[in-house]
């Protein structure tokens, strides 16, 4: 989600009104062509766990010297807590959230320090959703008024135009597909309930045997994920394509998306596949209830659980009209 936030940036800018300087804590990496291609500067400072990242914050101070910004816009973990140890009270820094309580799940008690140390240190922060907002309120206890909820955008025009079967003719030379092709973009990881939705195909696959699940991303769960997969015998029915460029045409190609995240601050994916009328299944938490109406635009399963997120989805199968309309809703 925040890398493709950082794409549309790029993209959306007024070139003539802002001037963008894009800083990686990292190595160049798969966003790097993506974005100098629109003609912004990009930097790497390829730092590391340890002594090196003592010396990036060191390098990140002299980069921000040297280009003497209006603002710092800050994104994720990390670079948020570079972010505000350099910061000054000359130069504004703005920091969005892409989560919610994901540090108060899976984080230690030393991230959830440093998280609340960006959000007091921000001179601004903009939440992804609602849910965001209520977190940093209620549990960082910052001000609400330092707190504007901007919803993550998706380019609804140029996601129409995608050719769903063109789509599919890409999902053919990746996978042996037929009908229902079941699909999730989420970066493998255990709040993205991967786990949940493979136990859930399971018992789709008894009762439909042509469906096909399609993973779409990459992360430190795959492994996990692979297992699980050879487990149930289901290697010739789920494929994990790993990080894909396309990911928005095989969207397209999808009979039904699914998002079964533990937690999800807005969920770009989601919503994408509904600017693209695909019936979706999510679970109940975050900001996903903020873009889905329960058997308006999309249905909402309980978290966590298989047997629900499974009905949820047999359900579509079955019955074509409430695709149909569930998808027409969506969009």
């Amino acid at each position: 989600g925040a890398e493709r936030l950082l794409i549309d940036i790029a993209n959306y800018s007024d070139h003539e009104l802002w001037e963008y300087y894009f800083i990686a804590l990292g190595s160049s990496g798969i966003l790097n062509d993506s974005i100098s291609q629109k003609g912004w500067q990009t930097f790497h400072l390829d730092i590391t766990k340890g002594r090196q990242g003592f010396k990036g914050i060191y390098r990140l101070k002299k980069l921000i010297d040297q280009i003497c910004p209006d603002i710092i816009h800050t994104h994720l973990h990390q670079a948020s807590f570079a972010g505000a140890l350099i910061a000054n009270n000359h130069i504004p820094l703005l920091h969005t959230r892409h989560y919610s309580d994901y540090m108060l799940r899976y984080g230690n008690f030393l991230k959830r320090r440093i998280d609340y140390f960006v959000s007091h240190r921000c001179s601004g922060i903009a939440a992804v959703s609602e849910a965001v907002k209520k977190h940093l309120v209620e549990t960082e206890k910052n001000e609400p008024r330092k707190i504007t909820v901007i919803p993550n955008g998706v380019d609804y025009r140029y996601l129409s135009t995608l050719n769903g079967n063109k789509g599919k003719e890409r999902l053919n030379s990746l996978i042996s597909s037929s009908y229902p092709i079941i699909g999730c973009v989420a970066s493998l990881h255990k709040r993205k309930g991967h786990s949940f939705l493979i136990e859930a195909f399971k018992i789709i696959k008894k009762r439909i045997p042509a469906a096909r699940l399609v993973l779409i991303g990459d992360g430190d769960e795959r492994d996990s994920i692979e297992q699980l997969i050879k487990k149930y015998s289901l290697d010739q029915s789920i494929f994990l394509l790993g990080y894909r460029e396309d990911a928005q045409l095989l969207i397209s190609g999808f009979d039904i998306y699914v998002q079964p995240s533990l937690e999800e601050a807005f969920g770009i994916a989601n919503v994408e596949a509904m600017a693209m009328k695909k019936p979706v299944v999510v679970s109940g938490v975050g900001g996903l209830l903020s873009t889905i109406q329960n058997k308006i635009n999309g249905l909402i399963a309980e978290p966590g659980n298989p047997k629900s997120l499974a009905e949820k989805i047999i359900c579509l199968i079955k019955n074509s009209d409430l695709r149909n309309s569930l998808g027409e809703q969506a969009s």
